[in-house]
């Protein structure tokens, strides 16, 4: 149930940022007060190619880092995305 959480706040948190915020890329990389998690994280975690294709193109920071000290490449790795591990990589 979380797993399924996480992916449909990514993809609603790309949905606006595409539609909406294309033109303020520093929105693009908006962390949640509590976890510091961005967009670019959560679709990382859920192996979500496409929309981290999109984000990195909006100039997503993969650097950032969340309040446990994870980036999106973390993420990624945690979940076993090998696809987005190798995105990632090739954008840091």
């Amino acid at each position: 149930a979380y797993r399924e959480r996480i992916a449909i706040t990514a993809y609603e948190i790309y949905r606006v940022l595409k539609s909406r915020l294309t033109n303020f890329s520093s929105l693009v990389d908006y962390q949640h007060s509590e976890t510091t998690v961005t967009p670019l994280m959560i679709a990382a975690g859920r192996g979500l190619y496409h929309i981290i294709e999109q984000l990195l193109t909006m100039e997503a920071d993969p650097t950032l880092k969340s309040s446990n000290g994870w980036t999106a490449l973390d993420w990624a790795r945690k979940f076993e995305q090998k696809n987005v591990v190798a995105l990632l990589e090739a954008h840091m």
